[in-house]
């Protein structure tokens, strides 16, 4: 399984990063790549508003990748949702699968598949938020 990340609010810490590449290495199955984006800065977002988008709907839209998640939900992932939401191609609103949700309007987005699941990683004793669809 292919899982991409990207980051569309702030940046995402190093640490954080590394964290979750260590976690994955204990699924062989899973292939975790964290897009460049992720690591972007512009402000305190990573990246600007068009960068964030293009990354989510980029990884959303490639048909190689299995998986999204979405690191550090926040008020940046909303000033995108107008730019993400209409980019998503219908193979992309077809596969989500589980959301792990600390965005607020895109959780209330993916209440509308049936097959979304709500739940949270917890990693190093911090709560980290992410979305996976």
């Amino acid at each position: 399984m292919r899982v991409r990340v990207v980051a569309p609010s702030r940046a995402l810490p190093q640490e954080a990063a590394d964290l979750a590449l260590r976690l994955a290495e204990e699924f062989p199955r899973v292939q975790l790549e964290i897009d460049d984006q992720s690591f972007a800065a512009e402000g305190h977002f990573a990246g600007s508003d068009e960068v964030r988008a293009a990354a989510f709907v980029r990884a959303a839209n490639d048909p190689d990748v299995d998986a999204v998640w979405l690191a550090r939900g926040g008020y940046g992932a909303c000033r995108i949702l107008d730019k993400v939401i209409p980019a998503f191609s219908n193979e992309a609103k077809d596969s989500i699968r589980a959301v792990f949700f600390g965005i607020g309007p895109l959780e209330k987005y993916f209440e509308q598949f049936s097959n979304a699941v709500k739940s949270f990683l917890n990693a190093s004793q911090k709560q980290r938020e992410w979305v996976f669809c």
